[in-house]
């Protein structure tokens, strides 16, 4: 059993405070589910418009990382809407902490009301994906585009993808995967390669220092975050990538290297746009001091995808 802090901060444009049962359940990555625990009771004071309130519960049984909550509000005729803005969520026992926000780009939460739906369910942040560049670790004067991905926890690693790598850092591990395109020379079918080892070495020095620094004197390195697609979360982003890279492998005919069409910014800039990415967004992304800008050449999406 853990002991559990709750802050929920209700939205300024509530018309007045909960009037109404709150419920909260909790979602683990292993996808137990815990029972409902209430955080509001019917006609007692909180929830206000604008105001943060803390409650602190115990959770029964085996604690595991958060992956989603579930909020739903008790179905009163005729309520007043109350807005849900964000959770917090604190594990007393080890201060692991996670934070939803409940709203959408349109509005700063979502509202409840017997008119709007009264179950809520959003993913816990879970990942990061990044669009790197590096210099070749054998001729510096070239470059190299890889994607990496890191998880805020070990059940969200374990869960998307269990041969991820880890690395430690000023006393906090990070857990962490890297896939990109390679070849064995132009003309010979590009593949998908996760943790390449030089890949992990340039990201393992970003973690560690916000820059990597090689054996070459100039060896350079830059990440520039992919934020999900509107109405995507960070986990649903970090399972399409690994997806799309799995299904690569799946393909006995696929694209083959050369100078122009079928490298490695390529591979990361096709695998991008297969999954929804627009032109405009996956240019800027791809643009880096360390290489020479994206060329808008793209791989066939059916690659990204199982084969037949």
């Amino acid at each position: 059993m853990a002991k559990l802090k709750f802050v929920l901060k209700t939205g300024s444009c509530s018309q007045s405070g909960a009037c109404s049962d709150i419920w909260v359940r909790l979602i683990a990555w292993n996808r137990r589910e815990s029972p409902e625990m209430r955080l509001h009771h019917p006609c007692v004071r909180g929830f206000e418009p604008g105001a943060t309130d803390t409650i602190i519960l115990e959770y029964p049984g085996e604690y595991v990382s958060i992956a989603q909550i579930e909020v739903r509000r008790g179905d009163v005729p005729r309520a007043l809407s109350w807005q849900l803005e964000n959770i917090r969520v604190t594990n007393l026992d080890t201060g692991e902490e996670c934070s939803v926000d409940f709203g959408d780009s349109l509005a700063p939460g979502v509202w409840f009301s017997p008119f709007s739906g009264l179950v809520h369910r959003r993913h816990v942040p879970s990942a990061e994906v990044f669009w790197c560049a590096r210099d070749l670790s054998v001729y510096p004067q070239g470059n190299h585009h890889f994607l990496a991905v890191i998880f805020r926890s070990l059940d969200a690693a374990f869960f998307n993808y269990p041969g991820f790598l880890t690395e430690e850092s000023k006393g906090d591990v990070h857990y962490f995967l890297t896939l990109g395109g390679y070849a064995d020379g132009a003309g010979k079918m590009i593949y998908c390669l996760f943790n390449q080892e030089d890949d992990a070495c340039a990201f393992r020095e970003y973690l560690n220092s916000g820059k990597f620094l090689g054996s070459w004197s100039d060896m350079d390195y830059e990440s520039h975050l992919v934020e999900p697609l509107k109405g995507k979360s960070e986990q649903e982003l970090a399972q399409a990538i690994i997806l799309a890279g799995m299904n690569f492998m799946m393909h006995e005919k696929r694209p083959v290297a050369g100078k122009t069409a079928g490298n490695c910014a390529m591979f990361v800039n096709s695998l991008l746009a297969s999954i929804g990415y627009p032109a405009e967004y996956r240019q800027k992304r791809g643009l880096f001091w360390v290489s020479d800008s994206c060329e808008e050449l793209l791989m066939d999406a059916a690659c990204f995808f199982p084969p037949g």
